[in-house]
């Protein structure tokens, strides 16, 4: 199945994946302006580590550690209230309820000659058509600063790793 949606992000860190990781799970997400201000216009300020992402509703679906890490959720982001669906790793995969889209996001550390290449990418995979039009005019708006957030994410893994 092909997502509706999908952004790509990647860069290279002088350190291990081991370590690089380890610090996916350490860095405050919340950093930077652009940042601050979409999880602020979302209600989500509270949001600062990948635990507490996890505990606000996205769901570890495969954890390979340290080669990569798959995050999952459902909702309706498009809403103020977001929609969420509190769902088992085994019902997510299964969900297809319609008006809802189901977001993948994965964390990939590559070994290189020189440290990692560490990659993140977002998949959105909508119910329905009226979900993928929903999310459509949402991502037109969100796209830009939810590629701030992953850029700034990859910064900091670097600057914990290599720091």
């Amino acid at each position: 199945m092909q997502p509706s949606f999908s952004s790509r992000h990647s860069t290279a860190i002088s350190a291990s994946p081991e370590r690089c990781y380890q610090c996916l799970w350490e860095i405050d997400i919340g950093r930077g302006a652009a940042v601050r201000l979409l999880l602020w216009a979302r209600g989500l300020r509270h949001l600062r580590t990948l635990n507490s992402m996890v505990r606000a509703g996205f769901m570890v679906l495969r954890d390979d550690a340290p080669t990569d890490i798959v995050l999952g959720l459902v909702g309706q982001p498009w809403r103020p209230s977001g929609g969420l669906q509190r769902l088992s790793p085994a019902e997510f995969v299964n969900f297809d309820e319609p008006g809802f889209v189901k977001v993948v996001w994965s964390f990939t550390f590559d070994a290189t000659p020189t440290g990692t290449s560490v990659s993140t990418s977002t998949e959105i995979y909508a119910t329905d058509e009226r979900a993928r039009r929903s999310f459509g005019r949402y991502w037109w708006f969100v796209r830009p600063f939810s590629g701030a957030l992953r850029r700034s994410m990859l910064r900091s893994i670097r600057t914990c790793a290599e720091g």
